[in-house]
Protein backbone atom coordinates (compact mmCIF):
# COMPACT_ATOMS: atom_id res chain seq x y z
CA UNK A 1 0.00 0.00 0.00
CA UNK A 2 2.97 2.41 0.66
CA UNK A 3 4.36 1.56 -2.74
CA UNK A 4 1.70 2.54 -4.47
CA UNK A 5 0.83 5.86 -2.52
CA UNK A 6 4.57 6.74 -3.70
CA UNK A 7 4.01 5.83 -6.62
CA UNK A 8 0.53 7.69 -7.18
CA UNK A 9 2.26 10.92 -5.29
CA UNK A 10 5.74 11.27 -7.46
CA UNK A 11 4.07 9.51 -11.14
CA UNK A 12 0.41 10.96 -11.36
CA UNK A 13 -1.74 14.00 -10.34
CA UNK A 14 -4.64 12.43 -8.11
CA UNK A 15 -7.33 15.25 -8.11
CA UNK A 16 -10.35 13.22 -6.00
CA UNK A 17 -9.88 9.89 -4.46
CA UNK A 18 -13.70 8.22 -3.42
CA UNK A 19 -14.09 6.74 0.39
CA UNK A 20 -15.93 4.31 -1.93
CA UNK A 21 -13.64 0.80 -1.82
CA UNK A 22 -14.64 0.21 -5.48
CA UNK A 23 -15.71 -3.59 -4.46
CA UNK A 24 -17.43 -5.09 -1.90
CA UNK A 25 -16.20 -6.91 0.99
CA UNK A 26 -13.48 -4.81 1.65
CA UNK A 27 -12.48 -3.72 4.96
CA UNK A 28 -12.83 0.51 5.36
CA UNK A 29 -10.21 2.40 7.53
CA UNK A 30 -11.90 5.76 8.58
CA UNK A 31 -12.65 7.97 11.83
CA UNK A 32 -15.74 8.66 13.63
CA UNK A 33 -16.44 11.68 11.56
CA UNK A 34 -16.71 9.64 8.33
CA UNK A 35 -18.46 6.70 9.62
CA UNK A 36 -21.83 8.68 10.27
CA UNK A 37 -24.45 7.41 9.05
CA UNK A 38 -23.09 4.06 7.59
CA UNK A 39 -23.47 0.35 8.83
CA UNK A 40 -21.24 -2.59 8.55
CA UNK A 41 -21.75 -6.15 9.20
CA UNK A 42 -18.39 -5.95 10.97
CA UNK A 43 -16.69 -2.92 12.71
CA UNK A 44 -13.79 -3.00 14.37
CA UNK A 45 -12.97 -0.07 17.38
CA UNK A 46 -9.49 0.17 17.13
CA UNK A 47 -6.50 2.40 18.76
CA UNK A 48 -7.22 1.88 22.50
CA UNK A 49 -4.91 4.71 22.73
CA UNK A 50 -4.92 7.02 25.78
CA UNK A 51 -6.81 10.21 25.31
CA UNK A 52 -4.92 13.14 25.83
CA UNK A 53 -7.73 15.77 28.05
CA UNK A 54 -6.80 18.87 28.01
CA UNK A 55 -8.48 21.84 29.70
CA UNK A 56 -10.12 23.77 27.25
CA UNK A 57 -8.54 27.00 25.79
CA UNK A 58 -11.92 28.78 24.47
CA UNK A 59 -15.45 28.47 25.35
CA UNK A 60 -19.16 29.10 23.00
CA UNK A 61 -21.66 30.74 24.45
CA UNK A 62 -24.45 28.87 22.64
CA UNK A 63 -27.43 30.36 24.54
CA UNK A 64 -27.13 33.26 22.17
CA UNK A 65 -27.92 34.24 19.18
CA UNK A 66 -25.26 34.42 17.34
CA UNK A 67 -22.97 32.12 19.87
CA UNK A 68 -20.77 33.96 21.53
CA UNK A 69 -16.31 33.13 21.34
CA UNK A 70 -14.02 33.48 24.61
CA UNK A 71 -10.82 32.41 24.36
CA UNK A 72 -8.00 31.88 26.65
CA UNK A 73 -4.62 32.79 25.77
CA UNK A 74 -1.82 29.84 26.90
CA UNK A 75 2.06 29.80 26.25
CA UNK A 76 3.26 26.56 25.12
CA UNK A 77 6.81 24.98 26.29
CA UNK A 78 9.02 22.09 26.38
CA UNK A 79 7.35 19.21 27.51
CA UNK A 80 3.56 19.78 27.19
CA UNK A 81 4.25 22.41 29.65
CA UNK A 82 1.80 25.38 29.53
CA UNK A 83 1.39 28.98 31.07
CA UNK A 84 -1.99 30.87 30.81
CA UNK A 85 -1.03 34.37 29.70
CA UNK A 86 -4.66 35.71 29.75
CA UNK A 87 -8.54 34.55 30.47
CA UNK A 88 -11.71 36.04 29.81
CA UNK A 89 -13.11 37.11 32.99
CA UNK A 90 -15.12 34.59 34.97
CA UNK A 91 -13.24 32.07 32.93
CA UNK A 92 -13.50 29.15 35.73
CA UNK A 93 -17.53 28.81 35.07
CA UNK A 94 -17.19 29.04 31.61
CA UNK A 95 -14.25 26.72 31.15
CA UNK A 96 -16.80 23.84 33.52
CA UNK A 97 -19.42 24.60 30.84
CA UNK A 98 -16.53 23.72 27.74
CA UNK A 99 -15.66 21.11 29.59
CA UNK A 100 -19.29 19.77 30.20
CA UNK A 101 -19.81 19.85 26.41
CA UNK A 102 -17.31 18.30 25.18
CA UNK A 103 -17.63 15.22 27.02
CA UNK A 104 -21.21 14.91 25.63
CA UNK A 105 -19.55 15.24 22.55
CA UNK A 106 -17.44 12.41 23.13
CA UNK A 107 -20.73 10.45 24.56
CA UNK A 108 -22.08 10.95 21.43
CA UNK A 109 -19.17 10.03 19.33
CA UNK A 110 -19.25 6.95 21.34
CA UNK A 111 -22.32 6.11 20.64
CA UNK A 112 -22.00 6.68 16.76
CA UNK A 113 -19.14 4.24 17.04
CA UNK A 114 -21.41 1.64 19.32
CA UNK A 115 -23.72 1.85 16.74
CA UNK A 116 -22.18 1.13 13.52
CA UNK A 117 -22.55 -2.57 13.09
CA UNK A 118 -25.10 -4.69 11.93
CA UNK A 119 -23.65 -7.92 12.99
CA UNK A 120 -20.55 -8.06 15.36
CA UNK A 121 -18.99 -5.20 17.23
CA UNK A 122 -15.34 -5.84 18.22
CA UNK A 123 -14.11 -3.19 20.69
CA UNK A 124 -10.30 -2.93 21.70
CA UNK A 125 -9.33 -2.58 25.15
CA UNK A 126 -6.58 -1.36 27.45
CA UNK A 127 -5.50 -1.11 30.99
CA UNK A 128 -5.27 2.67 30.57
CA UNK A 129 -8.40 4.91 30.10
CA UNK A 130 -9.57 5.10 25.96
CA UNK A 131 -11.81 6.37 24.00
CA UNK A 132 -13.78 3.11 24.53
CA UNK A 133 -13.42 2.84 28.05
CA UNK A 134 -16.81 3.44 28.88
CA UNK A 135 -17.74 0.15 26.76
CA UNK A 136 -15.63 -2.42 28.62
CA UNK A 137 -17.84 -3.00 31.45
CA UNK A 138 -20.29 -4.52 29.25
CA UNK A 139 -17.73 -6.68 26.97
CA UNK A 140 -17.94 -9.62 29.17
CA UNK A 141 -22.23 -9.79 29.23
CA UNK A 142 -23.83 -12.36 27.30
CA UNK A 143 -26.18 -11.24 24.24
CA UNK A 144 -29.67 -12.42 25.80
CA UNK A 145 -31.72 -14.69 23.24
CA UNK A 146 -34.26 -12.70 21.08
CA UNK A 147 -37.80 -14.70 21.66
CA UNK A 148 -39.02 -15.46 18.84
CA UNK A 149 -41.42 -13.88 17.34
CA UNK A 150 -45.23 -15.74 17.42
CA UNK A 151 -47.78 -15.17 14.62
CA UNK A 152 -51.41 -15.07 15.84
CA UNK A 153 -53.66 -16.62 13.67
CA UNK A 154 -56.42 -14.14 12.05
CA UNK A 155 -58.85 -13.76 14.64
CA UNK A 156 -62.75 -14.11 13.27
CA UNK A 157 -64.46 -15.29 10.13
CA UNK A 158 -63.31 -14.48 6.57
CA UNK A 159 -66.97 -14.52 5.34
CA UNK A 160 -66.80 -10.65 5.17
CA UNK A 161 -63.96 -10.16 3.68
CA UNK A 162 -64.86 -8.92 0.09
CA UNK A 163 -67.22 -6.35 1.78
CA UNK A 164 -64.45 -5.26 4.44
CA UNK A 165 -61.74 -5.01 1.75
CA UNK A 166 -64.39 -2.84 -0.21
CA UNK A 167 -65.05 -0.15 2.30
CA UNK A 168 -61.37 -0.13 2.87
CA UNK A 169 -60.66 0.82 -0.94
CA UNK A 170 -63.40 3.33 -0.87
CA UNK A 171 -61.64 5.03 2.63
CA UNK A 172 -58.35 4.53 0.60
CA UNK A 173 -59.69 6.77 -2.56
CA UNK A 174 -61.42 9.20 -0.50
CA UNK A 175 -57.99 9.94 1.54
CA UNK A 176 -56.05 10.03 -1.81
CA UNK A 177 -58.45 12.87 -2.93
CA UNK A 178 -58.00 14.76 -0.07
CA UNK A 179 -54.42 14.51 -0.02
CA UNK A 180 -54.51 15.45 -3.64
CA UNK A 181 -56.06 18.98 -2.95
CA UNK A 182 -53.78 21.81 -2.32
CA UNK A 183 -53.79 23.18 1.62
CA UNK A 184 -52.93 26.32 0.29
CA UNK A 185 -52.67 28.40 -2.83
CA UNK A 186 -49.05 30.16 -3.96
CA UNK A 187 -49.92 33.40 -5.66
CA UNK A 188 -48.01 36.96 -6.72
CA UNK A 189 -49.27 40.15 -6.83
CA UNK A 190 -48.25 40.36 -9.93
CA UNK A 191 -50.16 37.47 -11.39
CA UNK A 192 -53.46 38.56 -9.20
CA UNK A 193 -53.00 42.24 -10.87
CA UNK A 194 -52.84 40.43 -14.51
CA UNK A 195 -55.79 38.51 -13.49
CA UNK A 196 -57.78 41.28 -12.20
CA UNK A 197 -57.37 43.50 -15.38
CA UNK A 198 -56.05 43.24 -19.60
CA UNK A 199 -52.48 44.90 -19.43
CA UNK A 200 -53.50 48.18 -21.07
CA UNK A 201 -51.82 48.83 -24.68
CA UNK A 202 -48.34 48.93 -25.05
CA UNK A 203 -46.23 50.49 -27.58
CA UNK A 204 -44.06 48.26 -29.55
CA UNK A 205 -40.44 48.47 -29.21
CA UNK A 206 -38.70 45.28 -29.71
CA UNK A 207 -37.57 45.47 -26.64
CA UNK A 208 -38.94 42.37 -24.72
CA UNK A 209 -38.93 41.37 -20.80
CA UNK A 210 -35.32 41.18 -21.30
CA UNK A 211 -34.75 44.50 -21.47
CA UNK A 212 -36.37 44.91 -18.06
CA UNK A 213 -34.53 42.34 -16.30
CA UNK A 214 -31.07 44.09 -17.94
CA UNK A 215 -31.94 47.55 -16.71
CA UNK A 216 -33.59 45.93 -12.93
CA UNK A 217 -30.42 43.90 -12.30
CA UNK A 218 -28.25 47.15 -12.96
CA UNK A 219 -30.03 48.96 -10.79
CA UNK A 220 -29.77 46.38 -7.72
CA UNK A 221 -26.24 46.43 -8.37
CA UNK A 222 -26.01 49.98 -8.40
CA UNK A 223 -27.76 50.54 -5.54
CA UNK A 224 -25.81 47.82 -3.03
CA UNK A 225 -22.49 49.07 -4.61
CA UNK A 226 -22.45 52.99 -5.85
CA UNK A 227 -18.82 52.68 -6.97
CA UNK A 228 -20.17 50.02 -9.83
CA UNK A 229 -18.61 49.78 -13.03
CA UNK A 230 -21.92 50.71 -15.27
CA UNK A 231 -21.16 50.14 -18.58
CA UNK A 232 -18.72 46.96 -17.99
CA UNK A 233 -21.73 45.29 -16.02
CA UNK A 234 -24.51 46.35 -18.58
CA UNK A 235 -22.15 44.71 -20.92
CA UNK A 236 -21.95 41.48 -19.10
CA UNK A 237 -26.05 41.83 -18.94
CA UNK A 238 -26.53 42.38 -22.29
CA UNK A 239 -24.26 39.13 -23.23
CA UNK A 240 -26.08 37.19 -20.82
CA UNK A 241 -29.71 38.16 -21.92
CA UNK A 242 -27.85 38.02 -25.43
CA UNK A 243 -29.02 41.18 -26.95
CA UNK A 244 -27.13 43.38 -29.23
CA UNK A 245 -24.36 45.27 -27.80
CA UNK A 246 -25.76 48.22 -29.77
CA UNK A 247 -28.21 48.45 -26.34
CA UNK A 248 -25.09 49.63 -24.59
CA UNK A 249 -25.33 53.57 -24.59
CA UNK A 250 -29.32 53.64 -24.50
CA UNK A 251 -29.41 51.15 -21.43
CA UNK A 252 -26.42 53.22 -19.68
CA UNK A 253 -28.32 56.46 -20.31
CA UNK A 254 -31.72 55.19 -18.63
CA UNK A 255 -29.26 53.80 -15.17
CA UNK A 256 -27.63 57.24 -15.18
CA UNK A 257 -31.03 58.90 -15.31
CA UNK A 258 -32.19 57.21 -12.28
CA UNK A 259 -28.66 58.05 -10.58
CA UNK A 260 -29.07 61.55 -10.94
CA UNK A 261 -33.30 61.18 -9.94
CA UNK A 262 -34.47 63.11 -6.67
CA UNK A 263 -35.67 59.91 -5.86
CA UNK A 264 -32.24 57.52 -5.93
CA UNK A 265 -30.67 60.76 -4.24
CA UNK A 266 -33.61 60.20 -1.19
CA UNK A 267 -32.91 56.23 -1.26
CA UNK A 268 -29.47 56.88 -0.72
CA UNK A 269 -29.75 59.19 2.19
CA UNK A 270 -31.92 56.74 3.96
CA UNK A 271 -30.73 54.83 7.51
CA UNK A 272 -30.85 51.62 5.63
CA UNK A 273 -31.73 50.19 2.11
CA UNK A 274 -32.64 47.00 0.64
CA UNK A 275 -32.99 45.82 -2.77
CA UNK A 276 -35.02 43.05 -4.44
CA UNK A 277 -36.56 42.16 -1.17
CA UNK A 278 -38.28 38.81 -1.34
CA UNK A 279 -41.52 38.59 1.08
CA UNK A 280 -43.95 35.72 2.03
CA UNK A 281 -47.16 36.32 3.80
CA UNK A 282 -49.79 33.76 4.54
CA UNK A 283 -53.31 35.57 3.95
CA UNK A 284 -57.02 34.73 3.56
CA UNK A 285 -57.60 34.04 -0.29
CA UNK A 286 -60.46 36.13 0.12
CA UNK A 287 -58.89 39.06 1.87
CA UNK A 288 -56.70 39.42 -1.79
CA UNK A 289 -59.82 39.00 -4.17
CA UNK A 290 -59.57 34.79 -4.64
CA UNK A 291 -63.17 33.27 -4.49
CA UNK A 292 -62.47 29.57 -5.23
CA UNK A 293 -59.85 26.94 -3.82
CA UNK A 294 -57.37 26.95 -0.63
CA UNK A 295 -59.24 29.29 1.98
CA UNK A 296 -55.74 30.82 2.70
CA UNK A 297 -53.38 31.75 0.23
CA UNK A 298 -49.15 32.50 0.81
CA UNK A 299 -48.57 36.00 -0.91
CA UNK A 300 -44.89 36.15 -2.04
CA UNK A 301 -43.01 38.33 -4.54
CA UNK A 302 -40.02 40.84 -4.30
CA UNK A 303 -39.60 44.52 -4.05
CA UNK A 304 -37.35 46.05 -6.39
CA UNK A 305 -36.25 48.81 -3.49
CA UNK A 306 -36.80 49.40 0.03
CA UNK A 307 -35.67 52.15 2.32
CA UNK A 308 -36.13 53.67 5.48
CA UNK A 309 -36.49 56.85 6.49
CA UNK A 310 -37.74 59.07 10.27
CA UNK A 311 -41.50 58.05 8.98
CA UNK A 312 -41.06 54.53 7.89
CA UNK A 313 -40.50 52.99 5.17
CA UNK A 314 -40.60 53.80 1.10
CA UNK A 315 -41.27 51.05 -1.70
CA UNK A 316 -40.26 51.91 -5.17
CA UNK A 317 -41.50 49.42 -8.02
CA UNK A 318 -39.60 50.48 -11.29
CA UNK A 319 -41.86 49.98 -14.64
CA UNK A 320 -39.66 49.58 -17.52
CA UNK A 321 -42.80 50.61 -19.56
CA UNK A 322 -42.63 52.69 -22.32
CA UNK A 323 -45.08 55.59 -21.97
CA UNK A 324 -46.56 57.00 -24.99
CA UNK A 325 -49.98 58.85 -23.68
CA UNK A 326 -51.04 55.81 -21.79
CA UNK A 327 -49.53 56.75 -18.39
CA UNK A 328 -52.86 57.05 -16.67
CA UNK A 329 -54.01 53.72 -17.77
CA UNK A 330 -50.34 51.95 -16.66
CA UNK A 331 -50.89 53.78 -13.27
CA UNK A 332 -54.55 52.24 -13.11
CA UNK A 333 -53.25 48.89 -13.79
CA UNK A 334 -49.87 48.88 -11.48
CA UNK A 335 -51.70 50.58 -8.91
CA UNK A 336 -53.27 47.50 -7.23
CA UNK A 337 -49.89 45.41 -7.26
CA UNK A 338 -48.09 48.32 -5.64
CA UNK A 339 -51.29 49.17 -3.05
CA UNK A 340 -50.51 45.08 -2.11
CA UNK A 341 -46.91 45.74 -1.88
CA UNK A 342 -47.93 48.22 0.62
CA UNK A 343 -50.08 47.07 2.69
CA UNK A 344 -48.51 43.84 3.55
CA UNK A 345 -44.82 45.24 3.79
CA UNK A 346 -46.66 47.27 6.61
CA UNK A 347 -47.93 44.11 8.26
CA UNK A 348 -44.68 42.30 8.18
CA UNK A 349 -42.80 45.71 9.64
CA UNK A 350 -45.29 47.31 11.89
CA UNK A 351 -44.18 50.55 10.34
CA UNK A 352 -45.85 53.14 8.50
CA UNK A 353 -45.30 52.37 4.60
CA UNK A 354 -45.79 54.42 1.12
CA UNK A 355 -45.27 52.66 -1.79
CA UNK A 356 -44.72 54.02 -5.23
CA UNK A 357 -44.29 53.66 -9.28
CA UNK A 358 -41.10 54.95 -10.45
CA UNK A 359 -41.28 55.02 -14.67
CA UNK A 360 -37.54 54.89 -15.77
CA UNK A 361 -37.71 56.12 -19.00
CA UNK A 362 -39.13 59.29 -17.60
CA UNK A 363 -38.18 59.39 -14.23
CA UNK A 364 -41.80 59.97 -13.52
CA UNK A 365 -42.68 58.75 -9.77
CA UNK A 366 -46.02 57.97 -9.34
CA UNK A 367 -47.87 57.59 -5.62
CA UNK A 368 -51.06 55.81 -5.52
CA UNK A 369 -51.67 56.30 -1.98
CA UNK A 370 -51.27 60.33 -2.40
CA UNK A 371 -54.02 60.32 -5.54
Amino acid sequence: MVEELKELASTEKVEEMSVEPGRSRAVRLMNLHQAKGLEAPVVFLADPNREKDWDPDQSIDRSVEPARAYFRIVEKGKNFARRVVAQPVGWAEREATESAFEAAERDRLLYVAATRAKSILVVSVSDKASAWSKLTPFLGNEIPELPRAVVAEPAGSLRHVGRDLAVQRALRDERRTLSLAPSYAVVTPTSLTHAAAPLPARQRTGRGMSWGRVIHRLLEGLMENPSLDVRAYAANLLSEEERPAEDLEEVTAVVEGVRSSPLWQRATRASRRLVEVPFAVEVDSSEIGISEGPARSLLQGAIDLAFEEDSGWILVDYKTDTIAGNLDELVGFYSPQIEMYRRYWETLTGQPTEAGLYFVSTGREVWPQRA
